[in-house]
Order: C-alpha cells, then structure tokens, then sequence
C-alpha cells in the first residue's frame, strides 16, 4: 500500500480566441437634471416681464424738455438732460423724480433763483425757471464776476458794462456760486448811485479794503466820500447835504473827501 502524496496531473487547459478588455466609459460631464415645466413656465414669465418692461421705459423715455426762462433757455435744457442722464430711472417720465432734478438743477446752475418741473406723457419735461438778476460787478484779483441780488456770485466775465463795479481791494478769492457780500451791501450800492446823481454826482470808483462795511466812492468832483454800509443810505445823504451846505456857506470847497461814517455828523477835507 502506498502512502505517499498522490499527484494529479492535471491536462492542458483549452484556451479559446483572446478577446481584448474594452476601456470603461467616461461620462461626457456634470449631468443637468431635467428643468420642470413650471420652471420653464417662471423662465417664460420673467422674460416676457422683462421685455414688457424695457419696452415701456422705451416708449416713455424723456426726448422732450422745454424750457420756459427769461435767457439762458437752451443751457438750462442742457443742464436738465444730463442731469436727467446722470441715472437711468430719472430717463422715463413716468419714474422721474422731479423734486431731486430740480434740487440737483439748482446746485449745478447758480443764475437759477427757482425752478418748477412737471412731466407730461409720453416723453416730455417742462422746466420753469427764474433767473437771478445781475446787481454787482465785482472786481477781485484781475478778475470780474457779477453778483446777483443776495451777493452770490452768478457768473464771471459779465458781458453787461451797465452794472457798477467795486474793486475789491483785499483780493479775497471768489468763486461762481460763493456769496462775496451781503444782501444789504448790494443793496446798499444799488441806491447809492441814484442818491448821488440827483445831487449832480457821478461815481468814477467804488472799492473796499478790508470788509465790506466801508465803501469809498471816487466822485467826478475831485474827492471822494466814505459810508458805512451799515447805515441806511438816505440817512447818510441827510449828513452829506448838511456839510456841502455849511461849506458852500463858508466859501469852501472839498479837496480830499467827506467821511459819513458816523451817524449825525461829517467830516471833510
């Protein structure tokens, strides 16, 4: 009896054709899930919103602006359509806000005292404006602006020669837009000039130093006269008549000028 290991030999195995292993398949990307009709349907809405809304602000865009002014009609509808401009939603005259034009109108333009803005459909803006009137030249550091009634400065280079001129003598820089004086100096100006030529004076002159307090009138007589801008102009000329009375009763005359500064009194050389 044997009792070693048996060995089976196994017989050769049958092999058939080779068949090479084909590559796995990549996936051509991220996959999209399917959008639902509802989806689809909000897309639709939105962009059909969309369209309806760019074709009303088409139709009502603001083409149109008329002014109505006393001058300066076509730089104040200038003035209005870039400002207008300046935001797409002010551009439709059903969204405009026409109290911030008018507010931001009269930042940009200092000649404007008061503007009112009303829209009419489809596409126009009407803007009435008052303009500030020229009182004053004011001559400051070689250069000649004009101020209005309040002393603000309105414009520069004034092509009206018929407005009085005061030189400041301080140069104090001004610029369009800024107030240079007071209301009551301006006015102060304004009457004086009558006041004097209905006593046969001309002003050849008017300046300041220091403030606007003190105004120095050069006169075609040869001297010149000194007032308080403080003081009330037909108050001034009361003192004014009473020392070129008393002088042409002592047979004297004016050779430098007549300070009036002070209330009740007049002093003269």
């Amino acid at each position: 009896m044997t009792t070693g290991r048996r060995v089976q030999v196994a017989g050769r195995g049958v092999y058939g054709r080779v068949v090479p292993l084909k590559p796995p398949k990549r996936r051509g990307g991220v996959r999209v899930p399917q959008l639902s009709r509802q989806v689809w349907r909000g897309i639709g809405l939105l962009a059909g919103l969309g369209v309806l809304a760019w074709s009303v602000t088409a139709f009502f865009a603001i083409s149109i602006i008329t002014v109505k002014a006393a001058s300066g009609g076509e730089r104040i509808a200038a003035e209005t359509r870039q400002v207008v401009g300046s935001v797409w939603w002010r551009a439709n005259v059903l969204l405009v806000d026409t109290d911030a034009i008018k507010t931001r109108l009269l930042q940009v333009d200092p000649t404007l005292k008061s503007v009112e803005i009303s829209r009419t459909l489809p596409h126009t803006l009407y803007v009435a404006a008052i303009l500030k009137q020229p009182s004053v030249a004011w001559l400051s550091g070689n250069q000649l602006y004009v101020l209005d009634a309040d002393g603000t400065v309105i414009a520069s280079n004034p092509a009206d020669n018929s407005l009085p001129v005061v030189v400041d003598g301080s140069n104090v820089p001004v610029r369009v837009g800024e107030r240079a004086a007071s209301r009551r100096f301006v006015d102060f100006v304004s009457q004086l000039l009558p006041a004097l030529a209905a006593r046969g004076v001309q002003a050849t002159k008017l300046s300041i130093a220091e403030t606007t307090l003190d105004l120095t009138v050069d006169t075609n007589k040869g001297y010149r006269l000194v007032f308080d801008t403080g003081r009330e102009v037909p108050d001034e000329f009361v003192d004014y008549d009473a020392v070129m009375r008393t002088i042409a009763a002592q047979k004297k005359v004016v050779a430098e000028y007549v300070d009036l500064r002070i209330a009740g009194k007049a002093y003269y050389k």
